[in-house]
């Protein structure tokens, strides 16, 4: 179901006896759109609307192919009660379970009250799962789950080859998982967007020691794959030899990669085909390594990544995303690299290292947000000079705790940053000025078009905002400026804004901060934050 809403007003009084929170909804209509939003539906929400009855009901339903949405699962768990109007093809839908199965939860876990409506349907065929029914349950609801200390508990041969459709297997002890930020973020299944994943591998092992069968019947039909504390990973090797063609999510927890390099194409006997095509996300925390890649990977490979999440990757150096790795990245849109103050110090120099490409290629075209933080040796975002337009699609930038910073981007960057709508630095104790331009610059003006929300706070050395030159925001509506005494003192007319600006809003860059450093923390959460009231809040920077 997709997330646009209709909603009726209440006026029912809520309980004084309850102790929990008000809920959003009255009552959240679940249904099949195809079967019945002409026929039943518009009766039966017309009906709520007469009595005041404040309803979550999709309006457009989920267009094929794509997941069952996060603002959809927070009505539902906002809702205190769901009607369910089960037609004949609802279990067909595989997002109409999904969102039963979220329903069904808070029954249990809230007390959600769970009215169904037979349509068109016998009760009896979905009470004992007969029919189409009994076909679409099986489906869904069969899933292998077993855990294992030890890939010897693995038989070397089988009399037959199992048919595992939906599985959730773990060759490895909790132990890192229960230590880890991202094993007990892929515990949860990573987002509420991916619940629908249902082939989930958990390894602290190499593929080379999983028996052919189980290659076979798991690994190549694995959607995610997790690795926790194996030392001697050479994950090239992995992806070739465990088939991992259609891995979508790859997690690699305090592992040490061999030669500290994650893809080296140069050491790693291996066909040059395509790699890790399907990618969309890699997330890497603990890992011991010092570049991301060596040598050139074959074209195509990590074509689909989206996200790149680096944390606490300390011997990681110089450059985090080098010259023969960037022209991969066609669709990654966020980076965020991280290292905790309880962490060793990053070592990382740079984000981007531009040297020797090709000026023609459009690197990066679709990048839309980068956050950094506590990355203590970070000089610059950039080594080298990039390609112009690089960064021409980036909305947000997040810099926060980068104490070797002394710039943000250059002159030419700058001038090419037309989409960007958030800009956020604090705890850059050596940064200088926001743009490094010259006396040389022909215009000595940045105008940032669509910038929205500027945020700059505890930056002792901060003297300039553009260095010889000034920054023009006409769409800047939020601006804070705190504890930066070098700086000239600036008002909200300094950046032209063709709109009311509002100065030190506490309150509104609080739920900011909290979706820029805090959302991977609990990704379920990430749509309450805006719903919250200011006074909910309160500002600092720790971690």
């Amino acid at each position: 179901m997709a997330s646009s809403s209709q909603t009726v007003s209440s006026s029912h009084p809520s309980s004084a006896e309850s102790p929990a929170p008000p809920r959003k909804y009255d009552v959240f209509l679940s249904f099949r759109g195809e079967d019945i939003r002409r026929t039943i539906i518009p009766y039966i929400y017309r009906d709520l609307q007469k009595r005041e009855i404040e309803t979550f009901m999709d309006e457009t339903g989920l267009i094929r192919g794509t997941y069952i949405s996060e603002s959809l699962v927070t009505a539902i768990q906002e809702s205190r009660s769901a009607i369910v109007v089960l037609s004949p093809n609802y279990a067909d839908s595989r997002w109409c379970l999904e969102e039963l199965t979220m329903i069904i939860q808070c029954m249990e876990e809230k007390g959600t009250t769970v009215i169904p409506i037979f349509y068109d349907v016998i009760p009896s065929d979905v009470r004992h799962q007969r029919g189409s029914y009994a076909r679409a349950f099986s489906s869904f609801q069969q899933c292998l789950k077993v855990q294992m200390s030890d890939v010897k508990c693995l038989p070397p041969l089988v009399g037959f080859t199992p048919n595992w459709v939906n599985f959730d297997i773990c060759i490895s002890t909790k132990e890192f998982m229960n230590q880890s930020y991202y094993g007990r973020f892929f515990e949860r299944k990573l987002t509420v967007a991916h619940r629908h994943l249902s082939r989930y591998l958990t390894l602290n092992t190499s593929m080379k020691y999983l028996p052919n069968w189980f290659i076979d019947v798991v690994t190549e039909k694995a959607e995610v794959l997790e690795y926790t504390g194996y030392m001697g990973l050479d994950i090239l090797e992995e992806y070739h030899h465990g088939g991992l063609r259609a891995l979508k999510y790859l997690g690699i927890i305090e592992c040490h990669v061999v030669d500290l390099v994650l893809l080296n194409s140069r050491a790693t006997r291996v066909p040059n085909t395509p790699v890790f095509e399907s990618l969309e996300e890699l997330y890497l925390e603990g890992v011991q390594l010092e570049l991301l890649c060596t040598g050139e990977l074959a074209p195509r490979s990590l074509s689909s990544l989206k996200l790149l999440n680096v944390r606490n990757c300390p011997l990681l150096g110089y450059a985090l995303l080098t010259s023969n790795l960037l022209p991969c990245l066609r669709n990654l849109e966020i980076i965020h690299c991280e290292s905790t103050r309880d962490a060793r110090r990053s070592q990382l120099n740079y984000v981007f290292r531009f040297y020797s490409l090709e000026t023609e290629k459009k690197l990066l075209p679709k990048l839309r947000e980068i956050t950094l933080c506590y990355l203590a040796h970070l000089r610059s975002i950039c080594c080298g000079h990039p390609p112009s337009g690089v960064f021409r699609n980036l909305n947000s930038l997040a810099i926060h705790g980068c104490r070797k910073l002394m710039y943000i981007f250059e002159y030419h960057v700058a001038e090419s940053l037309s989409q960007l709508e958030l800009l956020w630095v604090e705890e850059c104790l050596d940064l200088e000025t926001v743009i490094e331009s010259s006396r040389n610059t022909e215009s000595n003006k940045v105008v940032f078009p669509k910038l929205k929300e500027m945020y700059l706070n505890c930056l002792p050395q901060l003297t300039w905002i553009c260095k010889w030159g000034s920054v023009q925001c006409p769409s800047l509506e939020h601006l804070y400026l705190c504890m930066c005494p070098s700086l000239p003192i600036l008002s909200a007319s300094d950046f032209q804004s063709k709109n009311p600006v509002k100065a030190n809003d506490e309150g509104h860059f609080a739920i900011i901060f909290e979706r820029l450093f805090h959302r991977q923390f609990n990704p379920e959460a990430v749509p309450q934050f805006f719903s919250k009231k200011e006074s909910d809040f309160s500002t600092g920077s720790s971690m």
